[in-house]
């Protein structure tokens, strides 16, 4: 057959039916990516909220243990146990991760479009790099704590759920972004 469709009332030519081409399935571009962007989105913007940071001293056994925690939401509006101010790469992790969500929304509701996609793609490289730069810079507090036999300074599971997120979006992205259909133009 030459992929010419035909009405099965009265035989009329239709118009070819458009077959993709690369070999890419096209169930990359369905509904089953787009969940998995969404999950992503949401895993990323849920470690936001969780804490990026975990302290805590031993400060005998008259006052006990003293414990603080910063998640990325303190670190990107400087509250809670936060007095450095405002965090830039907490501020880069959760705008990717909007962008992420927002990308991943649309996707699962119209996945033959390529731009939202893109939109999830960028979402979860700003969540990633966000996530990077923000573990750099807090080992330095890590390290300073492991010297120390009093104190157990460590990365929470928030900054791991951030970058997690980030980059399972990312590889979904460009997977639904491969398979999605070309835009009628």
């Amino acid at each position: 057959m030459d992929g010419t469709r035909l009405c099965q009332k009265c035989g009329t030519t239709l118009g070819k039916a458009e077959v993709q081409s690369g070999g890419v399935p096209l169930w990359f571009g369905s509904r089953i990516i787009g969940s998995f962007v969404l999950v992503a989105g949401v895993l990323a913007l849920v470690g936001i909220f969780l804490p990026w940071l975990k302290a805590s001293w031993d400060l005998g056994d008259l006052f006990g243990t003293l414990s603080i925690s910063a998640s990325g939401w303190d670190l990107m509006t400087g509250s809670g146990d936060v007095q450095d101010g405002t965090q830039t790469y907490a501020i880069l992790a959760f705008a990717g991760s909007i962008v992420l969500l927002l990308g991943a929304l649309w996707a699962f509701v119209d996945a033959g479009m390529r731009f939202a996609w893109v939109m999830a793609i960028v979402g979860g490289v700003v969540v990633v790099v966000g996530s990077v730069w923000g573990w750099q810079d807090l080992s330095d507090f890590v390290a300073a704590g492991a010297d120390t036999s009093e104190a157990s300074i460590g990365y929470g599971a928030g900054l791991y759920m951030a970058l997690v997120g980030g980059i399972a979006g990312v590889i979904a992205g460009i997977m639904g972004r491969l398979g999605s259909p070309k835009p009628l133009i």
